[in-house]
């Protein structure tokens, strides 16, 4: 038997199967390859989609989006924090390599930027990852503050869960100005006397149609889409109560997402000083003010200050 090669399945095959609407459970076919006018506009298909039409529309818009730079190949799990902190000096990201010394090698973090004054000067990984341990330890919230935290995700949860109605109710809103649009060039269509226009005017109909079914899709999926209070809580709290536990018991990617999710900007680092004073993720800035009394309630007389 023979075997086909991976060769054959070429990018471009596979950007064509990801732009077809079929797999939505829509069809659309204007113009054949050949020229010929068929003139089928977008429309419900009868037939099982794969996936909605929602994702369908993410696919394309990440298919048109400019390609993100690929991951570095010095990204190593024996330098975690490589490219996560930068130098105090220069603000160059710092990397990591292994330095050989007469009968082993020893990790080290520095700085290579070309006229820095630290350009060279290694810092011991372990020294650097041992204060950034420190800073993951200060992050952890008491029992009390977690319990507080738990209370007020949940009336945002349920406020959330309210608002699903109110958000339904945009989207109908908006599904009927497209009707609104789409009757609009139905009747210019009509008045047309250039049949370039005409061809203009339909295909901002068919885009038009693709649009309300993405908007219907989506009012659809609104409730279903939100899943168990518990489902999302339970893992965000794991990390909000011990972001520590996270980096020293968990694999590369984790540690890379513990430096993505525990400080909003990236670390800066000072050979003589360690770590300055690091912008700590929304989250727990929320917990810190809850833990230091910073919460405050709008006095029963407002804002303006009284007059007597």
């Amino acid at each position: 038997m023979a075997t086909i090669s991976a060769d054959f399945v070429r990018i471009q095959k596979v950007k064509d199967l990801l732009t077809r609407p079929i797999y939505a459970g829509y069809i659309s076919y204007m113009k054949s390859r050949e020229g010929r006018e068929w003139n089928v506009s977008f429309r419900e298909g009868k037939h099982q989609p794969i996936i909605d039409l929602e994702t369908f529309e993410k696919n394309q818009a990440r298919l048109s989006a400019k390609p993100k730079a690929a991951l570095r190949r010095d990204t190593s799990e024996d330098f975690p924090l490589r490219g996560s902190v930068l130098c105090d000096s220069c603000g160059r990201p710092l990397t990591g390599c292994w330095s050989k010394g007469r009968k082993k090698s020893y990790p080290y973090y520095l700085c290579q930027k070309r006229g820095c004054e630290n350009k060279g000067k290694s810092i011991p990984k372990q020294v650097m990852e041992n204060q950034f341990v420190e800073l993951l330890e200060k992050l952890e919230p008491s029992e009390e503050l977690l319990t507080a935290a738990e209370a007020m995700f949940r009336d945002i949860w349920e406020a959330k869960r309210k608002s699903v109605k109110a958000d339904q109710s945009a989207y109908q809103r908006q599904i009927y100005q497209v009707e609104k649009k789409i009757d609009d060039f139905i009747e210019m269509i009509a008045n047309a006397t250039n049949p370039t226009a005409a061809g203009l005017y339909e295909k901002k109909i068919e885009d038009l149609l693709r649009t309300k079914e993405v908007l219907a899709q989506k009012s659809a999926n609104l409730g279903e889409s939100q899943p168990a209070f518990k489902d999302v809580f339970e893992p965000s709290i794991r990390f909000l109560g011990n972001p520590y536990k996270i980096w020293k018991n968990s694999d590369f990617s984790w540690k890379r997402a513990v430096l993505r999710l525990a400080f909003s900007e990236p670390l800066k680092y000072c050979k003589k000083e360690g770590y300055r004073t690091p912008k700590t993720a929304l989250p727990f800035k929320v917990l810190e003010g809850v833990g230091c009394g910073k919460s405050e309630m709008v006095p029963p007389h407002g804002l303006e200050p009284r007059t007597y």
